[in-house]
């Protein structure tokens, strides 16, 4: 029996090794016991194998409790039987790289299968004796350490997981200094980095750089949240590439790995953004084009409440938005119950015929009221009934069409007018001759008369004697006045249709308008009920207005019979004590210059002002006007200086003509009013 075998019974059986009788036999007999004693109550594994068999020599107890095999089925059995299949090439590879390097303790894990079919993972610690052709080793079960390390590694994992199939970035930063700690994979995508990259970067290099959106505002942020102020905000982020895109972030505190966290989560909205930035922009472009219409563009409800409107709305009407938003459609008629009904019946049309127009008299915040043309479309928006429409302010249109009518009617007229003036003043040239021929036969101390009285057996005196008794002379003055009123008639035709031969100058409005007040103040008949120095005339002239070109002498006579109708129609009406006002004011007006007359009488109704420039009417009483002078007005206005007359007035509430003249007779052209 060679000595290692011998060696290996003397373990097996607990006994020391020989050793030379007397030396130290002592100490190894104690230190056999205490070796003894350590390997029987070890909680660790150990074993003492043969280098050269590979087999188990020696076992401890714990062995048999760990993977269940007795002593007797362990000792003298290669302990690589014992090792998982899938351990043993690596136990192998390990075993013969540790030896090949000189190392005389190895350590390494793999896994033992157990008797009862279970595994149990083992770490190892084992020291090579060749001297003895022994390794001796020890062993822990870790098998709770390694599940307890795989369940950890699939928590992670299936967290990694979770982590990286989330579909917003999300960067853990160091509270401190605001270092990325960690990514998700979306992070990666969405900013074109690998993760390693980013790990590298601050969050200035993933922002666009441009205030607010740069590494100062980040951190401000980043600090606010770590202070307990969750943050919520647009950013504009930079990717890789140098693009940029709109991000969504959110930023607050967490605990991670016993340590304080700002968590961000960052969602790309570039789509959304670019949606909202669409519907900004298109909302913008409809508001644009609503509120470019020159009308009133709305939506009323089934109540009745307008619920859209455009910025006209305030401009025209003077209301304000919060005021427009409390209107109904009947609030703009309240006061006329004629007006309520002819709107009532054309919405009323509306869902009958599916359109509908009308005329009504809307009612401004200042108590004004101007003509509009309406239209009205049903709407139905998420299952609610509206309709909508436009209205045009029809007022001036309206006044236009009746100068049109008016223009028409002049121009008729004014043909007509050359010609009767003509055929007249021949036949009444010769009444008036005759009438002056007669009188002075009858009146006047000639020889003549006397001699034909004496012939006819009586004296001139007799005979004027007998023309005042019967008042025959009285008869020929009425003849002779009528006469001359016919006379003016015939002038005022013809000054009528007579054309402009286009002399002008320029002239001082201002100047003008004084010198017809001086004139009309000479205006001083008792039968015409009026002293119009006992008038008060306002005068507010624009200093700023140029000369204009005109026919001064022309301007002149129009604004002298304004002035002559004001002072009538004044005078008349405030017979009751009150003083008669004539305001006269210019301004200027784009190329034209604007003269009111305004004065504080009766006003007119809505028949005659439409009618006051035609030729031959009037309102006054037989042989006070010939119904001319605003006719031959309106023509030296239009006609002769291309311009506009017109005059607003109501009972009761006075009138106002206006004049409008171009700056510049040359650059009208030939068209007519400019």
């Amino acid at each position: 029996m060679s000595d290692r075998d011998k060696t290996r019974e003397q373990l097996a059986d607990g006994q020391e090794a020989p050793v030379p009788p007397l030396e130290g036999l002592a100490a190894r007999r104690t230190a056999a016991a205490d070796f003894t004693t350590l390997f029987n109550l070890s909680q660790d594994m150990v074993a003492v194998a043969d280098i050269e068999t590979a087999t188990f020599v020696l076992v401890n107890p714990s062995f048999s409790r760990v993977l269940g095999y007795s002593e007797q089925e362990l000792t003298g059995r290669p302990f690589l039987e014992f090792v998982h299949p899938d351990d043993l090439g690596r136990t192998l590879a390990v075993m013969d790289e540790k030896i090949r390097q000189g190392q005389q303790i190895l350590h390494f894990e793999n896994r033992y299968r157990c008797k009862g079919g279970g595994v149990r993972w083992l770490s190892w610690v084992s020291s090579t004796v060749p001297e003895e052709g022994l390794v001796y080793a020890i062993a822990r079960d870790v098998t709770e350490q390694k599940e307890s390390q795989e369940r950890l590694r699939q928590s992670e994992e299936k967290f990694r997981t979770i982590f990286d199939s989330i579909n917003e970035c999300i960067f853990v930063h160091d509270a401190r200094n605001g270092a990325i700690l960690e990514v998700n994979q979306r992070v990666c995508e969405v900013y074109g980095y690998s993760r390693e990259e980013i790990l590298r970067l601050d969050v200035g290099s993933l922002s666009s750089g441009v205030e607010p959106y740069d590494r100062e505002h980040a951190f401000a942020r980043i600090r606010e949240a770590f202070k307990g102020i969750p943050q919520h905000f647009e950013w504009q982020a930079r990717r890789k590439d140098g693009g940029l895109f709109w991000a969504d972030v959110s930023l607050r505190v967490a605990r991670l790995d016993n340590a304080d966290r700002v968590l961000v989560t960052v969602r790309d909205v570039s789509d959304r953004k670019q949606a909202q930035d669409e519907i900004l922009r298109e909302k913008a472009f409809t508001e644009a084009l609503m509120n470019s219409v020159p009308g009133l563009i709305y939506m009323y409800d089934e109540q009745g409440r307008l619920v859209r409107w455009n910025k006209k709305h305030e401009e025209l009407t003077g209301y304000t938005s919060e005021e427009l938003a409390r209107m109904t459609l009947m609030d703009w008629y309240k006061d006329d119950p004629e007006e309520i009904a002819k709107i009532q019946a054309a919405v009323a049309r509306i869902p009958v015929e599916g359109f509908s127009t009308s005329e009504g008299n809307l009612r401004n915040k200042d108590g004004s009221r101007r003509l509009y043309y309406f239209t009205g479309v049903p709407l139905v928006l998420e299952g609610k009934q509206y309709f909508t429409g436009i209205g045009i302010d029809f007022t001036e249109m309206k006044r236009m069409r009746e100068l049109m009518v008016q223009t028409e009617k002049m121009l008729s007229v004014g043909g007509l007018a050359a010609g009767m003036a003509h055929e007249i003043n021949n036949p009444l040239s010769g009444i008036l001759q005759n009438v002056q021929v007669v009188m002075r036969r009858l009146t006047e101390d000639l020889d003549g008369n006397r001699k034909a009285a004496a012939e006819s057996g009586c004296s001139l005196e007799s005979v004027q004697r007998f023309m005042e008794k019967r008042e025959v002379l009285a008869s020929l003055e009425c003849v002779r006045e009528a006469g001359c009123r016919a006379g003016r008639i015939v002038s005022s035709m013809l000054e009528f249709a007579r054309k402009n031969e286009g002399r002008t100058t320029e002239a001082d409005i201002a100047a003008l308008l004084d010198r017809a007040v001086e004139l009309a103040g000479q205006d001083y008949d008792l039968r015409k009920n009026y002293d119009f120095r006992q008038i008060r005339i306002e005068r507010e002239y624009d200093p700023s207005l140029p000369p204009v070109e005109c026919a001064a002498n022309e301007i002149e006579q129009v604004v002298l019979n304004l002035l002559r109708n004001a002072a009538q129609a004044a005078c008349g009406w405030h017979g009751n004590g009150l003083k008669p006002v004539i305001r006269l004011k210019t301004s200027r007006e784009g190329g034209m210059a604007r003269i009111e007359v305004v004065d504080n009488g009766p006003g007119m109704e809505e028949d005659v002002r439409k009618r006051v420039f035609e030729p031959f009417f009037t309102t006054k009483p037989v042989g006070v006007g010939t119904g001319l002078g605003l006719s031959v007005s309106y023509f030296i206005i239009t006609s002769n200086h291309r311009g506009v007359i017109e005059v607003e007035s109501s009972p009761g509430k006075g009138s106002r003509f206006i004049i409008c003249l171009p700056l510049k007779q040359s650059a009208c052209g030939d068209g007519g009013p400019a």
